[in-house]
């Protein structure tokens, strides 16, 4: 009888015509979703190669370039080393372009080093569009909108064309949410450790994680950072000297500069350094707010959120971290806090708008959280989530246990 049915409808015109329509709303929904992916790298591509990439030293690889070329020597954060390294190699010198990224990520760079400074990039480029892509892949939802959202969130783009590794970091960030999600604890905490190469963005991620009582994540994040430790230790050239070399240039002015452009507190009240502290404070007591008291979600964009704001050296690829918790939000019920993350989410925010406007939008964007979290807690809707260490060898998924 099932099999009469469906030769009827097969048969019936109205059924095909409704097919038909059906077909090519999607065809044509595929293409327009295709177009705008590709004018997206399109657009990332001409406005980054053509004008910035015809000269290397303005963007901030020739430093990668130049301390994967002194990896495991003394040189490594000597700024008179690193300079004159990058006049031979590439032709010019940047008084900014120092490495000051730790010493375990030298090593990392020194593949990239026995290449010229331009095949060097190339292959760095290609490496940071890759972990790029691996978050599309991964992140859950739409890929297809994942991917749309990606390509035209001009942060991503940045730092791939400006040689940086944001990317890869936002690539392990997300694999640690995941993987916090589906109850692997410890592995996730791995993720978490490697985010040290910026961990100035994430110094509110112990409270989370310690609010949430994620103790195998912890001591992931723990067993990560000590295996990081001694690589560092070993290829620093020069024991522990050699580490604390690294925080001295991390303390050098020259890294400094432009702080009127940051995408933060700093860039945003740099002419009224009275009000910025007070706003300062104000941000970091939302942030820690709904870090104790939001949903498992808002806690950890809070992280990420509340770090960009408030830390005191960000730059636009840093803002390429945002991506998986604005994706979250375009999914989450408040209709506000939504609609913010997808003007977030889009070019706009970035060009033809004045320098303030993002950092503004972020502000906002906290407010917002802050605002629709007393809201649910008004109404009973839920409370803090705990995470229970439990007696097993897989502890079951975050969504089960909230």
């Amino acid at each position: 009888m099932a099999a009469e049915e469906l030769t009827f409808q097969l048969a019936n015109p109205e059924f095909l015509t409704i097919l038909e329509l059906m077909t090519g709303q999607r065809v044509l929904r595929g293409a327009l979703v295709f177009a705008l992916i590709a004018a997206g790298v399109y657009f990332r591509y001409y406005h980054g190669v053509i004008f910035e990439q015809n000269h290397l030293c303005q963007i901030d690889f020739p430093a990668m370039y130049a301390g994967g070329k002194l990896a495991g020597t003394p040189a490594i954060y000597d700024p008179a080393a690193v300079l004159n390294l990058e006049r031979k190699s590439i032709g010019c010198e940047n008084q900014i372009l120092l490495f000051i990224k730790p010493p375990y990520y030298a090593l990392l760079l020194s593949p990239f080093s026995r290449f010229s400074p331009r095949a060097a990039y190339l292959a760095w480029f290609v490496a940071m569009a890759s972990a790029a892509g691996v978050f599309v892949w991964l992140w859950p939802g739409n890929r297809w909108v994942t991917l749309l959202a990606t390509v035209w969130f001009v942060p991503v783009g940045d730092s791939a064309i400006g040689g940086q590794d944001v990317t890869l970091l936002l690539l392990f960030l997300s694999a640690g949410i995941l993987l916090l999600k589906k109850g692997w604890l410890f592995s996730s905490g791995l993720f978490f450790g490697l985010l040290f190469g910026k961990f100035h963005l994430f110094f509110l991620l112990p409270l989370f994680l310690i609010r949430k009582k994620l103790w195998r994540t912890i001591a992931g994040a723990c067993a990560m950072l000590s295996a990081l430790l001694v690589i560092s230790i070993w290829s620093a050239g020069g024991g522990l000297r050699r580490v604390s070399a690294w925080y001295n240039v991390l303390q050098d002015k020259r890294i400094e500069t432009f702080v009127e452009i940051m995408p933060n507190l700093r860039g945003l009240l740099v002419y009224l350094p009275g009000l910025f502290w007070y706003a300062l404070v104000a941000a970091l007591a939302l942030a820690i707010f709904l870090i104790l008291k939001g949903s498992f979600e808002t806690a950890w964009i809070a992280v990420v959120l509340g770090g960009i704001l408030t830390s005191p050296h960000v730059y636009c690829p840093d803002l390429a971290l945002l991506l998986p918790g604005l994706l979250t939000l375009t999914r989450l019920k408040g209709r506000l806090t939504k609609m913010w993350a997808v003007w977030l989410l889009l070019p706009f925010a970035f060009f033809w708008t004045p320098r303030w406007t993002y950092p503004a939008s972020l502000a906002v964007l906290l407010v917002l959280m802050t605002v629709e979290t007393l809201w649910d807690a008004k109404a009973g809707e839920h409370g803090t989530i705990a995470v229970p260490i439990l007696p097993v060898s897989r502890p079951a998924p975050v969504e089960q246990l909230s």
